[in-house]
């Protein structure tokens, strides 16, 4: 019997937990949430303690991380992959950082993390992308639409659950561009814009606006003949105004992949495009900042580039360092200039004075050469990290 623990709740937690429950060959074994909407057949789970001591106890073979609420899921997540347990994470509740770290750690382990979009994977955007497959898409708008205003932190979790089906439908983002209007409160924004552009040129535009009655999302597909909309609201969901019945569920496909994550047919990927999005969406506030479009690299870190970034940041360090003691001497000598002459003088005159015991020792006198040996050495410590097979 397969089992499998379960991290937060959500609509889109849910289905898959009702899957999971349906089947004859799985379990779940435990929940940790502090939401009350729960079917009571599901044994709840006490969080206080140790991420080791949950693991022991349940001895999972899959993990899935909903919503954070109250908890703090990453021991646990880390935990799980390094113990080659399957994980599979609701895509926006982890960081960028903490995403690019899981998958390092995957590498080491060769485990499985899968990721599922609780916007891309419904039923819903499914028809839509099927739809406009194969159309010349030429401009993407996305309009929506949230209670109120909106602080930064929040727009970029909106952009980070939208983002996945732009590159679905455009392809990957190269380089993205936000501009934003502040609203009197501080710290809060009425409306932002977000420019994406994909390789082939073809941009993207997210628009967050605040509304008075409902939340919504509408997506507009360009192409030359025609236009094609999906609206989505609290109430309904349409295509070109046709309803669509049951928009939210997840596609079978998705569920399929999700329960059987071991599967040899199913790799990593949907967790790396989940990396690469949270990335994205991060940059978003270094946009607003520096007023200007921002780069999109799309590659994950590895532990050999996180050595090189942070050898790198230690060599700029030491040398400027040492150039900084050198000037401040440099400083002190030319304070003291005068004086010096007359020492130096007078010490030419006078040798009585230049004995081996008065002299600075050698080894002293060679200070700055030391931080740069070290330095070098440190880059042995490459041979250090495991090679990836």
């Amino acid at each position: 019997m397969e089992k499998w623990l379960i991290l937060g709740w959500s609509e889109t937690i849910a289905q898959v937990a009702n899957a999971v429950a349906s089947s004859p060959v799985r379990e779940i074994t435990g929940v940790i949430t502090e939401k009350q909407a729960l079917d009571p057949s599901y044994p709840l789970v006490d969080f206080h303690g140790l991420p080791e001591t949950i693991l022991l106890q349940h001895q999972p073979d899959v993990v899935i991380c909903g919503p954070h609420e109250a908890f703090d899921f990453a021991p646990i997540a880390r935990i799980a992959v390094q113990s080659e347990t399957t994980l599979i994470v609701e895509h926006g509740n982890f960081d960028s950082i903490l995403s690019f770290e899981l998958e390092m750690l995957r590498h080491e382990a060769t485990g499985t993390i899968q990721s599922v979009f609780p916007f891309s994977d419904t039923q819903a955007f499914s028809e839509f992308r099927k739809l406009v497959h194969g159309e010349d898409i030429t401009h993407l708008s996305i309009e929506e639409k949230s209670e109120g205003s909106f602080t930064i932190d929040e727009a970029v979790q909106k952009f980070a659950k939208i983002h996945p089906a732009v590159t679905s439908l455009q392809g990957p983002s190269v380089q993205i561009n936000a501009v934003t209007t502040e609203d009197a409160t501080d710290g809060y924004f009425r409306t932002i814009l977000v420019t994406v552009t994909n390789e082939s040129g073809s941009i993207a535009t997210w628009c967050l606006t605040p509304s008075n009655s409902t939340t919504s999302i509408e997506f507009t597909v360009k192409t030359p003949k025609l236009s094609h909309v999906l609206y989505s609201s609290t109430n309904t969901t349409t295509i070109d105004d046709l309803e669509i019945e049951d928009p939210t569920s997840l596609e079978q496909s998705v569920l399929k992949r999700l329960l059987h994550p071991s599967s040899a047919d199913n790799t990593s990927l949907s967790w790396m495009r989940s990396a690469i999005t949270m990335d994205t969406a991060e940059t978003i506030p270094v946009s607003i900042r520096r007023k200007r479009n921002i780069p999109i690299h799309g590659e994950l870190p590895t532990e050999h580039d996180t050595f090189k970034g942070v050898m790198s940041m230690v060599g700029c360090f030491t040398l400027l360092l040492i150039l900084g003691i050198i000037f401040l001497f440099v400083l002190v000598d030319v304070y003291y200039l005068p004086t010096y002459r007359q020492e130096a003088s007078d010490l030419m005159t006078d040798q009585s004075h230049m004995t081996p015991a008065n002299r600075t020792p050698f080894f002293l006198r060679i200070w700055p050469v030391y931080p740069l040996v070290v330095l070098l050495l440190m880059q042995f410590l490459r041979r250090c990290i495991r090679p990836r097979d």
